[in-house]
């Protein structure tokens, strides 16, 4: 059974301590325009969290923008020289340092 006396008196202390909005009912400050903006966000998330997914075999899904970002990355990683792709850390940073693959500036000098 609740003690409404002692409930009523927690309440006024919370008040007293941190002001008339912290006993509020959250539900009385609601209104139409509150609800339309709530509902408006919430359908714009819903959409965010909408992806492309393009797939790769039957139980395997990848999102679309992550297999674009592969191919773009696919594209940028391979030596002007020799057209391999560059699989090794030595290859990467010799392709940004001097233009070719590590083979390709082993060769050249």
């Amino acid at each position: 059974m609740k003690d409404w006396n002692l409930i009523a008196k927690f309440e006024k202390e919370i008040e007293k301590q941190y002001g008339p909005e912290s006993v509020l009912n959250p539900s009385s400050l609601w209104n139409e325009e509150k609800e339309r903006l709530y509902l408006e966000q919430k359908q714009e998330q819903k959409q965010r969290k909408q992806e492309v997914y393009e797939y790769i075999s039957d139980n395997i899904k990848i999102p679309k923008r992550i297999v674009e970002r592969t191919e773009q990355n696919k594209k940028n990683k391979v030596c002007p020289k020799c057209n391999s792709y560059i699989y090794k850390l030595n290859d990467d940073i010799n392709l940004l340092k001097n233009g070719c693959c590590y083979r390709c500036f082993l060769t050249k000098g």
